[in-house]
């Protein structure tokens, strides 16, 4: 069983997002390096990327995990899921040259436009 099994699904990113915070407390120099890897990873992983890529997708599989019912019907979770690991990587775009990151307050513009997203893509009886 995985930590996000049965979790909403904007709840289960925000465990996960929680978690890599942590980590990022606890070394804060990791974030250096997971920026030069971000920067740099299909030279650092060649033509290998986009099979490393689904591996990890696959790791989480937040699709399937998580309680995807409470999606409007018109709205695939998949097509959401993209749009999330588009701002992530945004994110990760706009802060790559910062080296003092109020992490707490990404966190929480982060989680903020999760809520928006959610807002949108949920039925209204579970929001």
């Amino acid at each position: 069983m995985n930590i996000i099994d049965g979790k909403d699904f904007f709840e289960a990113i925000k465990l996960a997002v929680d978690v890599k915070s942590k980590m990022l407390y606890q070394y804060p120099y990791i974030y250096g390096f997971l920026i030069r890897y971000y920067q740099n990873r299909k030279e650092l992983v060649g033509n290998s990327y986009d099979k490393l890529f689904k591996e990890v997708m696959a790791l989480y599989d937040i699709i399937k995990r998580s309680d995807v019912l409470k999606f409007k019907t018109n709205i695939d979770p998949e097509e959401v899921w993209r749009i999330v690991y588009w701002m992530s990587e945004g994110y990760m775009d706009a802060f790559k040259d910062l080296n003092d990151i109020d992490i707490e307050k990404v966190r929480a513009d982060y989680f903020r436009c999760l809520d928006i997203i959610k807002e949108n893509f949920y039925r209204e009886e579970c929001l």
